[in-house]
């Protein structure tokens, strides 16, 4: 639980407390391994959004129409789609 409180990661956090009632030890190697692999994830996920928004607006596609094309080909919502169209349309 301590790693959790100081990287701030409330997962980190949940996931001890719930091991910790089952009695079951954490390990803070593999909780950090684990919770690097995640950012790694997510930088893999944005990286290829933010491709694809650069596709779509070297195609001329308007900003909606570049909105639906990511919330339909990553599976996100509007408020999600719309941020990333924000940051890199």
């Amino acid at each position: 639980m301590v790693i959790g409180s100081i990287t701030e990661t409330q997962k980190l956090i949940d996931d001890s407390l719930k091991l910790e009632q089952e009695g079951v030890e954490l390990n803070m190697c593999k909780a950090l391994e684990e919770l690097e692999e995640r950012g790694r994830e997510k930088g893999r996920i944005e990286g290829r959004v933010e491709g694809a928004i650069k596709i779509y607006k070297k195609m001329e596609a308007s900003r909606e129409d570049t909105i639906k094309n990511i919330m339909e080909d990553f599976s996100l919502d509007k408020e999600v789609a719309d941020k990333y169209v924000e940051e890199y349309y």
